[in-house]
């Protein structure tokens, strides 16, 4: 298996962001090259995938929003143009919500520099990682319900065929894929390698969440996709969210642009 086909969460398309005016959208990457710092070489193999970092800009880079009960909507819309100009990239949507109501949305800024179609309320975003959480949200219902032991290891519902060499993996459990103690890497090749002791320490993992994944789509007989929409997507509301490529994402979605600006290929992920 390879890692691109093992991934179930954490391949830059499988994520919820936002169309905030209607749902959190789990599908596509945003439009919008980021800065880096990093090394030189870094830079290099970053430019070679979609930059996946913009929206969580929105949130580092915003200024503080008024804390009256009325908010001018000029105001929101040239902290909008600003952020655009800060962050370096062609577009974004913002929403405002206020107890647990959006009382402000809109879209700003391009979609894909090359056609020039503008971000709008509708326009679907990718938002990486931020699909964890929301897959952790469904874990942790299964568990509220008792069908979920935290402290039972995956390996007694799926002996995972990547890791079949390392009795370590026997000791994995829910709880320390979900705390990223799991001792897998981020991402690694068929057969996978612990990098570490499950439960020794922390170090982020996508390989960890691809473990539970899997075991949950063994023990529940659904597909990561099918499991999140019956137990986050549709209680929420979030009619637009998918892990996997829908038919309407065609026009919906937002187009990624590398590091310097140039447009991606859009990936249409068909499981999950």
């Amino acid at each position: 298996m390879s890692s691109d086909s093992a991934r179930g969460l954490d391949v830059p398309w499988a994520v919820p962001v936002c169309n905030p005016a209607r749902s959190w959208s789990v599908y596509y990457r945003e439009a919008a090259p980021v800065r880096s710092e990093k090394p030189r070489r870094d830079r290099d193999i970053m430019r070679r995938k979609p930059a996946t970092k913009a929206i969580v800009l929105v949130a580092t880079l915003m200024a503080p929003i008024p804390t009256s009960a009325q908010v001018a909507e000029g105001d929101l819309r040239r902290e909008a143009r600003r952020l655009i100009q800060v962050a370096e990239i062609p577009g974004i949507s913002l929403a405002l919500v206020r107890s647990g109501r959006v009382i402000w949305s809109a879209g700003h800024g391009v979609a894909n520099v090359e056609t020039g179609a503008s971000v709008n309320e509708n326009t679907v975003f990718e938002a990486a990682s931020l699909s964890k959480p929301v897959f952790a949200y469904a874990v942790l219902r299964l568990v509220d319900r008792g069908e979920l032991d935290l402290d039972e290891p995956l390996w007694n519902t799926l002996e995972y065929e990547r890791l079949q060499h390392d009795a370590r993996a026997r000791t994995i459990t829910p709880r320390l894929v979900l705390t990223h103690t799991s001792g897998l890497p981020n991402w690694g090749d068929t057969p996978l390698e612990l990098s570490y002791d499950p439960g020794s320490r922390w170090s982020y993992s996508g390989e960890g969440f691809v473990f539970l994944q899997r075991a949950l789509e063994r023990s529940t007989g659904l597909t990561l996709n099918e499991l999140v929409q019956r137990e986050v997507f549709d209680r929420l509301g979030m009619t637009r969210s998918s892990y996997v490529w829908r038919a309407e994402y065609d026009s919906l979605a937002a187009t990624g642009h590398d590091l310097i600006g140039e447009v991606a290929e859009k990936r249409k992920p068909r499981r999950g």
